[in-house]
């Protein structure tokens, strides 16, 4: 049968025609649809490729996404609360050599193996006793007899007291270098903002001795009824000029810092899992070794020595407390000289 043209069709015969669903029509692509599908893949691998890339370190860092979902305030809290020492410092310090690798016990806890957590204890313990013990029993001694020092300040006493921390921290040094570690593993790294930044705690330390002092003062008229004496400085620390001072001074920060606040608080944050402890003996420690100026000035720069550990806990940068500190420092020298 010849075919009809068109024009020459029913209405019936158009009826019967089988015409495809606008949904299974082929709509030829056209170059822009493409360009945006080809940007999209792209997009979508490279995202794919980063998640691979990050596993890793989420794993490492499981707790991260919590921290990082609350507000400043609520981190801050966190941080004190259990502490995040660095990664690399914990996974240098547990992990032994190869050779010498064990199991670590399912009791040990905190992810350090059993087997050096009492290494790390007795090397904490060292170095702590080697660089504060004799400050300290000195310190004592010195609150007990303020008017018969056992040890005149004198350029003698200041030479002893450079030999002393230049010895503690080659102590610290060694002890880090056994693990492959240095002083910067432990925050402290020059930088030029660090030194600003310490000029900007120095001011809030400032402010924070004072409140100290007028809360230390204001307890102890309330208990006592009258105002607490502060003693003096100068019949304590450096009666007349002496030029061994000046090394001593600028040195002091550094080994105090080093020591007391980096070394101490991350071994105790990494060995218990708490920043406050660690923060609470930091502190206790270098207020037991400041009595030489009595009850109300040890109180009262503990205020200052809070912020530090404070700040320290949460940042892990050891330059700025040690300018802070280094400031105060050279105030003191200057008005004892």
């Amino acid at each position: 049968m010849p075919a009809v043209p068109s024009f020459l069709r029913t209405s019936s015969d158009r009826r019967f025609k089988k015409t495809p669903h606008p949904s299974r029509q082929v709509v030829p692509p056209s170059p822009l649809g493409e360009g945006f599908d080809l940007l999209g893949r792209t997009a979508l691998s490279r995202a794919k490729d980063a998640l691979r890339e990050d596993a890793d370190t989420t794993k490492r860092v499981s707790a991260r996404p919590a921290h990082f979902a609350l507000p400043a305030w609520g981190r801050l809290l966190e941080f004190i609360r259990i502490g995040l020492p660095s990664a690399s410092y914990n996974r240098a310090m547990a992990d032994p050599p190869e050779s010498t690798r064990r199991a670590p016990s399912p009791n040990s806890g905190l992810g350090v193996p059993a087997g050096t957590r009492g290494q790390r204890w007795f090397e904490l313990c060292l170095v702590s006793l080697v660089a504060f013990s004799g400050p300290f029993w000195g310190a004592v001694y010195i609150f007990e007899n303020p008017s018969n020092p056992w040890f005149p300040a004198s350029n003698a006493r200041f030479l002893v007291g450079i030999l002393h921390e230049i010895i503690a921290l080659s102590l610290l040094a060694y002890v880090l270098s056994r693990r492959s570690l240095r002083f910067r593993d432990l925050g402290f790294r020059w930088s030029l903002r660090d030194t600003g930044i310490g000029l900007l705690i120095a001011a809030i330390a400032w402010v924070a001795y004072d409140l100290g002092y007028f809360a230390v003062q204001l307890t102890h008229y309330r208990i006592f009824g009258v105002w607490a004496p502060a003693p003096s400085p100068r019949s304590l620390v450096l009666p007349h000029h002496s030029v061994a001072a000046i090394p001593y001074f600028l040195l002091s920060p550094f080994f105090e810092e080093m020591i007391v606040r980096a070394y101490l608080m991350t071994e105790i944050a990494s060995l218990t899992g708490s920043s406050t402890i660690a923060i609470v003996i930091s502190v206790g420690v270098q207020f037991s070794y400041h009595l030489y100026q009595g009850w109300t000035q040890a109180l009262s720069i503990s205020f200052m020595f809070l912020v530090f550990a404070i700040y320290y806990a949460l940042r892990r940068r050891a330059l700025p407390i040690i300018v802070s500190h280094g400031l105060f420092d050279i105030w003191s020298l200057t008005r004892l000289w």
